[in-house]
């Protein structure tokens, strides 16, 4: 019983961040990274969403009616055939988005881009004398590429249409696990057309990767004492950590879900041990590379410290800022590269116990930059990467920024309409996502933040939202 209530409060602050996240979506466009009016954002963030909310909760019937509508002509569809077709026009999407917007490596895909080179060279893994500033796991995904087909611009483009298959696979088996095959369509096409993904598509970027692995271990994880599945499911984690380090804690989302599924314990506890141990099998191998470099024990990176520091120093605004406008030796990584790393860590905790008040105001900010934008794609393929910075950057930004505000406000309207249905007994198995995503906000709330850390769990996002328009489907057909 005190479990169910628990799963059900879950669902009730996933949908108060939902509304959040069309709060931040307007808070957002009057702010920039220096400069920020709290009065402006506030009333923008305000007059923006509460009408938007307010209309979709007046709708909810008609859209309740259109959902039936929609579920039972998907029926009509062969599953498979929903799956070929979304697969066909997510690939159709891509290749044309490339063909159109030629992709420049610029930024972290740079980075990752010459590690892989240097691997396909067999040449040390090393970047500007550093050997574990940057995670190796997309590096070492690319390797085999260019191996295979040399250093070439489609390179990343193929290895994108790789990732985004095994992710609609991958989601569709997590939607239909939720609630069944009209979940599945749904959330295979909302995954297929995802404008920042589309727009991602022919660039090196880690963030696809990580949505691939996480989406693969919701699918994979087993509510049964599925053990084989449980081991693949903790090692497709550990390899979406060492493709994003900010996972490394992200287990203990598995060990709480396990705990509101108030299973069989012996079971539990044995499905949760063998997910860590495949888990840490998954990363083992290079934390001993690293062990052999440093002399010490580094799970990943070395950059732990200054993922905290970025985000809590007296330049801190909630994302990214360069260490190098700073220009303090202690934090040079090229001097001592773990030194500097625990003098920002030191130093990141130290201005936080001094300034307690700026750490929850910095907060609210970071909770914003991670839920009111999805424009990543657009910003990286344009902007930073082609330097387009005129009506087809906006163009492309807003469209991103529309069906993210549009999937938050449908995931708040068909939560509600399937807790009603269901009168709050949902699918338990949506706890796991669920806890994820907080895990993500959270952490963001810490370290510095921005859009592109909730791409790993768009997955789980579309599959959720097909199930609870299923759900809430079924009900008003009855």
């Amino acid at each position: 019983m005190i479990a169910a209530k628990l799963r059900r409060g879950l669902h009730g602050l996933f949908a108060l961040s939902m509304a959040y996240a069309a709060f931040a979506v307007f808070a957002l466009n009057v702010d920039t990274a220096d400069r920020r009016d709290e009065t402006l954002a506030l009333l923008a963030g305000v007059s923006g969403a509460v009408p938007i909310l307010i209309s979709a909760w007046l709708m909810r019937h008609a859209l309740r009616e259109q959902a039936a509508r929609l579920v039972i002509w998907l029926a009509a569809i062969p599953p498979r055939r929903v799956l070929g077709l979304a697969w066909l026009l997510g690939l159709a999407l891509r290749v044309a988005w490339v063909a159109i917007v030629p992709p420049a490596p610029a930024s972290d895909g740079a980075a990752y881009h010459t590690l892989a080179l240097r691997l396909a060279a067999g040449e040390a893994y090393v970047s500007a004398g550093l050997h574990a500033y940057w995670p190796p796991g997309m590096p070492l995904a690319l390797t085999p590429w260019i191996v295979a087909l040399g250093d070439r611009p489609v390179v990343p483009l193929l290895h994108n249409l790789v990732l985004f298959t095994l992710t609609l696979v991958a989601t569709r088996h997590l939607a239909r696990r939720l609630a069944g095959d009209a979940a599945a369509a749904i959330a295979v096409v909302l995954l297929a057309t995802w404008p920042s993904h589309v727009m991602s598509s022919g660039l090196v970027t880690k963030e696809l990767q990580v949505l691939a692995l996480v989406t693969i271990t919701l699918a994979l994880y087993p509510t049964r004492a599925a053990f084989g599945r449980a081991a693949l499911a903790g090692f497709a984690f550990g390899l979406a950590a060492l493709t994003q380090p900010a996972l490394l804690l992200a287990p203990v989302a598995v060990v709480v879900f396990e705990a509101l599924r108030a299973s069989a314990w012996r079971v539990a506890t044995i499905r949760v041990a063998v997910f860590l141990v495949a888990f840490a099998a998954a990363i083992a191998p290079w934390t001993a590379r690293n062990a052999m470099v440093f002399g010490r024990f580094v799970p990943v990176t070395s950059t732990s410290g200054f993922a905290l520091f970025i985000g809590n120093n007296d330049r801190a605004w909630g994302g990214w800022i360069d260490l190098a406008a700073i220009a303090d030796p202690a934090l040079d990584q090229r001097r001592d590269e773990l030194g500097a790393g625990r003098v920002a860590l030191e130093r990141a905790i130290s201005w936080m116990e001094a300034n307690p008040a700026r750490v929850a105001a910095l907060a609210l900010r970071k909770q914003q930059l991670f839920l009111g934008d999805d424009s990543d794609g657009a910003f990286n393929a344009l902007k930073r990467g082609l330097g387009i910075d005129g009506p087809a950057y906006v163009v492309a930004k807003s469209l991103a920024i529309a069906f993210w505000l549009g999937l938050c406000v449908a995931l708040i309207v068909f939560l509600a309409a399937a807790w009603h249905a269901r009168r709050g007994a949902l699918p338990a198995f949506a706890a796991l996502p669920l806890l994820l995503f907080f895990y993500l906000l959270s952490l963001h709330s810490l370290v510095e933040s921005g859009s592109r850390h909730h791409i790993a769990v768009s997955g789980a996002l579309a599959a959720l939202l097909g199930a609870w328009v299923e759900i809430a489907a079924r009900r008003h057909r009855h």
